[in-house]
């Protein structure tokens, strides 16, 4: 039997709060204690305590600031530098007609804590305009969905970053690299073919490799050249890739011509509009 509430004073006492059966104050929301009975010092008394419902308010705050601090300091971090656009709208395709690739790298996206927790990667490979970085992209926002954090990059701009930190200021960017949960290097090997331009990629594969956490890695480059390079340079980086990073072989037709007519109708359609207007 519920007894309401009208003349009982205190902070914790809410609208639609009652008094239970046992006489201590009931949460109308939750129908849990906002009351405990205990005996102290040879009495008893009934102070207040959080009911369920409060209790799970107060952890969703409590997750919302660690997030919101989390956040800050990956934003203020020197590896933050090293971000680059990709699109934030890209998801993967749920229908029926979906490449064996991309169903992997949604299932590598579902299995996403796992995958974390074991520090598993991805190397997504294949030739211009197969979908490698639009699957890195939608990994990219499943995982950041599901609440943790993506830095992706590519290593020329790794190297403009490199190019203006010198000592502390390198060592602090490269380190900050371990503060994001999974880091995405978009068109591995498209970099000039220098010594200095491999140094810079090797550099940021070698502390990721050393950190255990994630990497995915995007390249035009085929299997059999990634796992013997002309260079012992590239051999470097291409080895710890490998190691830690399952290939996944994009192939079939490039996207961008169908996706350029597609574009092309789009403009024409537009003008045809603006004609008969006039």
């Amino acid at each position: 039997m519920k007894t309401p509430l009208f003349a009982i004073g205190g902070p914790s006492v809410c609208e639609g709060d009652y008094l239970g059966d046992d006489g201590l104050l009931r949460c109308g929301k939750c129908g849990g204690p906002k009351q405990v009975r205990v005996s102290f010092a040879g009495r008893l008394i009934e102070p207040v305590c959080l009911c369920r419902c409060e209790k799970e308010a107060l952890a969703a705050e409590e997750s919302r600031l660690k997030k919101s601090q989390r956040d800050r300091r990956l934003l203020s971090s020197p590896a933050a530098t090293l971000s680059i656009n990709y699109d934030r709208n890209a998801t993967f395709n749920l229908g029926t007609d979906v490449s064996r690739a991309e169903s992997l790298v949604r299932t590598f996206a579902r299995a996403w804590p796992q995958m974390a927790a074991e520090g598993h990667g991805l190397a997504l490979i294949g030739p211009v305009g197969t979908g490698k970085t639009y699957a890195a992209a939608a990994l990219a926002n499943a995982v950041c969905a599901q609440g943790s954090s993506v830095l992706f990059t590519s290593v020329p701009r790794v190297e403009a970053a490199l190019w203006d930190a010198k000592g502390r200021s390198r060592v602090s960017l490269l380190e900050s690299l371990a503060l994001f949960d999974l880091l995405i290097i978009d068109d591995l090997g498209c970099e000039r073919a220098t010594d200095y331009m491999d140094e810079q990629a090797f550099v940021v594969v070698d502390e990721r490799y050393r950190s255990g956490k994630p990497l995915v890695t995007t390249t035009n480059i085929p299997l059999r050249e990634l796992k013997n390079p002309d260079a012992l340079s590239r051999l470097r980086i291409y080895d710890r890739v490998l190691e830690r990073c399952q290939p996944i072989i994009f192939d079939g037709d490039s996207w961008r011509p169908r996706i350029a007519e597609q574009r092309r109708a789009r403009l024409l359609a537009a003008f045809d509009e603006v004609e008969r207007k006039d």
